[in-house]
């Protein structure tokens, strides 16, 4: 509740206006006489005494304080803030000779307390309206009432500037209310995360040392968790200042990545009460590294990197096994890439290593079957050998300690895992400061040529001569590789001035039969450009030009012509 009772300063050096102003807002008590007068009233007027009663009844008692001059009101307004008691508003005069006048009182007291309310009062001012508002701004804790005063005109005023503190301070308690509610519940999710944390740290230690597994516990996890995530979401739905909001957003973030921790965790149990079994089905081994590479792509928008995909000739459409497996493994070794790469590439290449037929190595195996390498090389941070050596042992580790490190993790520990399980292995290369490849194998079966088997069908380019144009090593080398498969020869240039060179060149040992730019990595107006150079010259009119780009947009390159073809 608030106190009846309001401060007022009134700040003239006529002693009258204190007097006039007094008369209006100090209510008056009812005497005696006051009632036979009101009776009087009523009986003559039949308006129940409205003219006495107007002057006896206010709604708010008030203490009213008296200034004569600017710096005497400046020094009150100070004593008055020190002591805690702060004036609900301020008459103030324009015209108070010798001091100094209104305005710049009104001025030095908005300095150091810019919400005091203001209301002038005066017959004359040396100042227009104008002039006051370009001085003091415009502002809704300033008001103008003329001198002779309106007694209504004046209790109306004060009535609301008090409503509107009265208001402003009850705002200001709900507010405080709900910023403390907030910052226990706040405590309270912060305190289960830590709790959480300690128990999933516990627990991971014992899983990593002992090899031990949890079965049948999910729930004892997950439910604390889905309480925390459902908490935190009916957080955010309330009305949050920005620093609560962060606060709220990281509880939720790290509440998925301590839920996504304990999945791995888990897994990681069965793994070692080998309760996972590989659900296998037949798969397009190609489309699904294809995911992956999206994912880098989209992973990596933020930074100056770039992503290259190299799927050997030699590999099979469809295989079968364990799909979402792969994926999993796929997933943890291009997260890894992304997280630890700032600038630079990085490649997923997929090559097979070996083939085994149920009429050689493998007699007693009716279907034949395919061991893949999938590897992820990027230019990131790199990692010491030591560390390497820690990653893979050829025993399990002896303390948690041992699997700390720049990418280490208990994701890479179930990857390695999982591909043990599907009769492959895990291991990595790396140059601390130049980057790393991390790689795996694994063993599928291949489906019978009858099956899903089958080829892509593409018209042959045996013995054809083509130039690779682009900015990417990579990209050529894999655009190299792809055509040399497929038997013809190939040159490469790394800038459109560079293959004009080479274009002519050749024209006097064997001509370039196709020139393939691609566009993926580059400014297609300089390629535009090349394009249209080539046109201008007569002895490259016969040249087939094959653009290669990672958007399906046709205004990437307008040079009139159409493709030969498009991969």
């Amino acid at each position: 509740m608030f106190d009846d009772k309001r401060r007022i300063l009134i700040v003239d050096d006529n002693p009258s206006i204190h007097d006039d102003l007094k008369h209006i807002l100090i209510p008056k008590k009812l005497t005696a006489m006051d009632a036979e007068t009101i009776a009087l009233e009523s009986e003559l007027f039949d308006d129940s005494g409205i003219f006495l009663k107007k002057e006896i009844d206010f709604a708010y008692d008030f203490e009213v304080d008296d200034a004569y001059q600017g710096k005497e009101a400046i020094s009150k307004i100070e004593e008055a803030e020190r002591e805690g008691i702060p004036y609900s508003m301020v008459f103030m005069d324009v015209r108070m000779p010798p001091g100094i006048d209104g305005i710049q009182t009104i001025q030095k007291v908005w300095e150091k307390y810019p919400g005091t309310e203001i209301i002038i009062v005066t017959a004359y001012s040396d100042y227009s309206f104008d002039e006051i508002i370009e001085k003091l701004g415009s502002t809704e804790n300033l008001f103008f009432m003329k001198k002779p005063f309106d007694s209504v005109v004046i209790r109306q005023t004060v009535t609301a500037i008090t409503k509107k503190l009265e208001n402003a301070k009850k705002n200001l308690v709900h507010i405080n209310d709900l910023e403390a509610e907030i910052e226990v519940r706040k405590n309270q999710l912060s305190n289960m995360l830590s709790l959480l944390e300690n128990k999933k740290n516990e627990i991971e230690s014992k899983v990593l040392t002992r090899g031990g597994h949890l079965p049948g516990f999910d729930y004892q996890f997950r439910t604390p968790m889905h309480g925390i995530m459902g908490m935190t979401d009916l957080l955010l739905d309330t009305d949050l200042d920005e620093d609560q909001r962060s606060y709220a957003e990281s509880i939720k973030a790290s509440s998925y990545s301590l839920c996504s921790s304990i999945n791995d965790i888990m897994d990681y149990s069965r793994l070692c009460a080998g309760q996972i079994e590989l659900n296998e089905s037949d798969f397009n081994i190609r489309t699904l590294v294809e995911e992956i590479v999206d994912y880098i792509d989209f992973s990596i928008l933020e930074k100056d990197l770039k992503v290259a995909m190299l799927i050997e000739a030699n590999v099979p459409e469809i295989i079968t096994g364990d799909r979402s497996r792969v994926r999993q493994i796929l997933l943890n070794l291009a997260t890894n890439a992304v997280n630890f790469t700032e600038s630079g590439e990085i490649t997923l290449t997929l090559g097979c290593d070996h083939i085994w037929s149920c009429s050689e190595d493998n007699p007693n195996n009716p279907e034949d079957r395919v061991l893949l390498r999938f590897q992820v090389t990027d230019t990131g941070i790199g990692i010491s050998q030591k560390k390497i050596d820690k990653l893979f042992p050829a025993e399990k580790p002896d303390k948690e300690e041992d699997l700390r490190g720049e990418r280490t993790g208990i994701g890479l520990i179930i990857s390695h895992s999982l591909a043990q399980l599907m009769n492959g292995e895990m291991g990595a290369e790396s140059v601390p400061g130049q980057g790393s490849t991390f790689w795996f194998t694994a063993q599928f079966d291949l489906v019978p040529a009858s099956g899903f088997k089958y080829q892509r069908s593409h018209e042959s380019i045996e013995g054809l001569n083509c130039l690779i144009v682009g900015d990417n090593a990579t990209s050529r080398k894999v655009l190299s590789l792809y055509i040399n498969k497929w038997g013809g020869k190939c040159s490469e240039a790394s800038h459109p001035s560079v293959a004009i060179e080479k274009l002519h060149a050749a024209l006097n040992i064997q001509a370039f039969d196709i020139v393939i730019v691609d566009f993926k990595n580059s400014d297609p107006q300089s390629y535009a450009a090349f394009a249209t150079s080539i046109k201008r010259y007569n002895n490259l009119k016969g040249l087939h030009l094959v653009a290669l780009s990672s958007t399906d947009k046709k205004n990437d390159v307008d040079v009139n012509r159409k493709p030969v073809c498009r991969w």
